[in-house]
């Protein structure tokens, strides 16, 4: 049966679609589409239809590189029921693209198994493991990051925490002791303050800050959530991450840590709480916010699984 683009202009039905995917990502959602559009990026939206059934839900990102020239992006898309689909997505596209968009970029939500280790053991059987080819798509450049953590979160909150690495366990004790809380917060500045720090420091880029302003917003309505998780020790953020979810996925999008340059308190000297004391153990530098998972996909079993979302264009 032909599979065909509806244009989606209600913002709840189309989220709603988005996350009833079995392949999905909160990247699908209405909200993450509509921040783009502070970085000059038009959102286009469509339920996919064969049969007269709604099989999946598409957001594209039309980005114009220079007057009668665009592209069509996917960010972490198309949510579908079934990767089989991609290539009548293909067709139904161009049916809907403008004359000025050259080629269209896909990042289907479907990690490829890369191994249980938190860490690359190699990189060239991994890169193996991803197709150059699905249908009329070709294995491109990644917008998103192509490796990531999954963790499964449907277990109690110690079997989780058992599937840390030793040192993230050892770290997290640590700052427990020390008074680090850890929790969702709605300090905006705060997060700012410890992002732009840590950007500054490893020379990242970032967007402008309106951007992300807009994405808390948007993102966190008709069913999704968008939300920073703050590390405090004594009152002082000192780390932090900004999440999205939607359906049964949550995604860490941006964060950061700085070191805390408090003056000491009056008669002692204040601790770092990012670094044990001799008294319990070697020093060793981490983030406070170990506590949180990194990212989290209800949808894929199993703790620390390393895999690669690949990406795909097609003309």
């Amino acid at each position: 049966m032909t599979v065909t683009l509806e244009p989606a202009d209600d913002r709840a039905s189309f989220t709603a679609a988005v996350a009833e995917m079995p392949i999905t990502s909160p990247l699908q959602g209405w909200g993450y589409g509509e921040a783009r559009k502070e970085l000059g990026q038009e959102p286009v939206r469509y339920l996919v239809r064969r049969g007269g059934q709604v099989v999946g839900a598409l957001q594209l990102l039309r980005k114009r590189l220079v007057p009668g020239v665009s592209t069509l992006y996917a960010p972490r898309g198309p949510a579908l029921t079934d990767l089989d689909l991609l290539p009548d997505v293909a067709a139904a596209v161009k049916h809907v693209a403008r004359r000025t968009d050259h080629y269209l970029t896909i990042e289907p939500p479907h990690p490829i198994f890369a191994g249980h280790s938190a860490t690359q053991e190699d990189l060239a059987q991994e890169q193996a493991r991803i197709p150059d080819r699905h249908g009329p798509f070709r294995r491109a450049k990644t917008e998103q990051p192509e490796h990531t953590i999954l963790i499964d979160t449907t277990p109690d909150p110690d079997t989780i925490f058992a599937g840390l690495h030793k040192m993230a366990r050892r770290n997290v004790r640590t700052a427990d002791r020390m008074g680090v809380e850890a929790g969702r917060d709605d300090s905006f500045e705060d997060f700012w303050e410890i992002f732009t720090a840590t950007n500054e420091r490893s020379s990242l880029g970032a967007f402008p800050r309106p951007y992300y302003e807009a994405l808390r917003r948007e993102a966190d309505q008709d069913g999704g959530e968008a939300y920073l998780v703050l590390s405090r020790h004594e009152g002082r953020a000192l780390a932090g991450g900004f999440f999205i979810a939607l359906g049964d996925t949550t995604c860490y999008l941006y964060g950061g840590s700085v070191r805390d340059d408090r003056p000491p308190l009056e008669g002692e000297k204040r601790k770092d709480a990012k670094r044990p004391t001799p008294s319990t153990g070697p020093r060793s530098r981490t983030r406070t916010s170990t506590a949180t998972p990194p990212s989290t996909c209800g949808a894929f079993p199993g703790c620390w699984t390393r895999a690669s979302t690949p990406s795909a264009s097609t003309r």
